[in-house]
């Protein structure tokens, strides 16, 4: 897992981050005006008619900063993230059609293989059958040719 990532992050429903973003006024978000004491800061989207959408009382306004950039970037990010965790998702899949294949052929040649090897064991048996069966026989000529002398 990536430094700073959470199981908390992996488990985040980007889709839903996603449409909430998008159910936000468009952006971009522009300030308004700032208030009379100039402390105040009024943000909305551009031709936006209305009450403004975010406002701050303290500067340095870093939150209001924050969320107008986030408008518009935080759902290009998420966006790039959903299409990554897509071909991610490909990829795994694509890995894993690679992997089984492989696993099926090594378990085929395994068989294959056992059953070559059990050929050849019974192939040395009969022989060694057969073996015996000649040296058998030998005796057997070797007591016959003894008997006739």
């Amino acid at each position: 897992m990536a430094e700073g990532v959470t199981a908390e992050d992996l488990a985040r429903d980007l889709t839903a981050d996603l449409a909430l973003c998008e159910a936000a006024p468009p952006g971009p978000w522009l300030d308004l005006f700032a208030g009379s004491n100039g402390l105040q800061r009024y943000v909305a989207p551009a031709g936006w008619r209305g009450l403004p959408v975010l406002y701050s009382y303290c500067p340095p306004h870093a939150a209001l900063n924050m969320a107008c950039a986030a408008r518009e970037g935080w759902p290009a990010a998420i966006r790039l993230a959903l299409h990554w965790r897509g071909e991610l998702e490909k990829e795994r899949a694509a890995h894993k059609v690679t992997f089984d294949y492989f696993v099926d052929e090594v378990k085929r040649k395994t068989a294959a293989l056992g059953n070559s090897l059990e050929g050849l064991v019974e192939c040395r048996n009969q022989m060694l059958d057969r073996d015996e069966e000649v040296a058998r026989l030998r005796l057997r000529v070797a007591e016959l040719e003894g008997g006739q002398r």
